[in-house]
């Protein structure tokens, strides 16, 4: 994507040329006229009130904020109708407890019932923990049955989720634990490798939940 400005032929200071090409195979021509728009839209309004910086100008038209304020968010999913992740989940495991709910890379399937009972377990120990509203938890697993789990199990107790990704630099991911300040860490001894020391680290592969309640989680 490439946006080149030139002066006419004989470099009159008559104003300016724009050139925008771009890759057919990356982009296609209703995005680019659309920036175009855009972009001729922010000259004209930093030119006519040069007190206006560019962060200011609104890129939406009166059609394209329809688009995305309302068409584009009318679901009419959970948002719309007072029901949460955790309704929709609950009423799918009581629908079909032994239907599959995850298929493990080795290929072994689990039915929603055992996944419900690991996640109520662990909400459980959360809630026990201190999770709940207006916390927040960090998840750092990378794909597995122990990501999928911590990540209900920590809307279940009612906290909100901050996903970690193990493979990033542990820089980044104090930066983040920094600004966030999670009640804890969710990990694995697998995953925990660059987490900073002195955080309140739990390691799911080795919490023995055996003998909390797998019932549902209700308020």
């Amino acid at each position: 994507l490439t946006l080149t400005a030139h002066h006419d032929e004989h470099d009159e200071p008559t104003g300016m040329k724009l050139r925008l090409t771009y890759a057919t195979d990356l982009f296609d021509s209703a995005s680019m006229q659309r920036l175009a728009r855009q972009f001729v839209h922010v000259l004209d309004a930093v030119t006519t009130d040069t007190a206006v910086t560019a962060a200011e100008v609104d890129l939406l038209d009166g059609d394209e904020r329809v688009q995305v304020l309302e068409r584009w968010n009318d679901t009419g999913g959970p948002a719309t109708t007072n029901r949460t992740l955790v309704d929709a989940f609950d009423e799918q495991v009581a629908a079909t407890p032994t239907a599959t709910a995850l298929v493990l890379p080795d290929g072994t399937a689990v039915s929603y019932r055992d996944f419900d009972s690991q996640v109520n377990r662990l909400a459980r120990w959360l809630i026990a923990e201190g999770a709940g509203p207006e916390t927040v938890v960090a998840v750092a697993c990378r794909r597995s049955l122990n990501l999928i789990t911590a990540l209900y199990a920590v809307v279940k107790a009612g906290a909100a989720f901050l996903p970690i990704d193990p493979a990033q630099p542990a820089a980044r991911t104090t930066q983040i634990l920094d600004a966030a300040h999670p009640l804890l860490v969710l990990t694995t001894s697998a995953d925990s490798t660059g987490l900073p020391d002195g955080g309140n680290v739990a390691l799911i592969d080795l919490l023995d939940l055996g003998a909390l309640s797998d019932d549902p989680v209700t308020d």
